[in-house]
């Protein structure tokens, strides 16, 4: 069976512009400003019951200094990342969005 990509946003706030560099190294294209906004897009490949399956991510760093009204569907601190660690949260992050899209393709089928 043929499954989709999927694609998800992540925001990150960080302590300062600095971190960017450390999260910018994992994507597969970047982009930035020197004001402290940082973009990228990075892809796993995740394994789960259902299958195997290609997650897109789209990550927009944010420097703690900005006042913000962003609304990801996640978001974390670079605090955050640092301790659960940037790749298991990008896998809890991939296998939440693959079942949602599971769910979303079973109602439609229902319906």
């Amino acid at each position: 069976m043929k499954y989709p990509n999927l694609v998800t946003s992540l925001a990150i706030i960080g302590d300062s512009f600095d971190q960017w560099s450390k999260i910018k190294t994992h994507c597969d294209q970047s982009t930035e400003d020197n004001s402290g906004l940082g973009i990228g897009i990075l892809s796993r490949t995740i394994e789960t019951n259902l299958g195997v399956f290609k997650v897109k991510y789209l990550l927009l760093f944010v420097d703690q200094k900005f006042i913000y009204n962003i609304k990801p569907t996640f978001q974390f601190t670079m605090k955050q990342l640092i301790e659960e660690g940037f790749d298991n949260v990008l896998t809890r992050i991939g296998r939440k969005t693959i079942i949602r899209a599971q769910r979303k393709v079973k109602t439609k089928i229902q319906q």
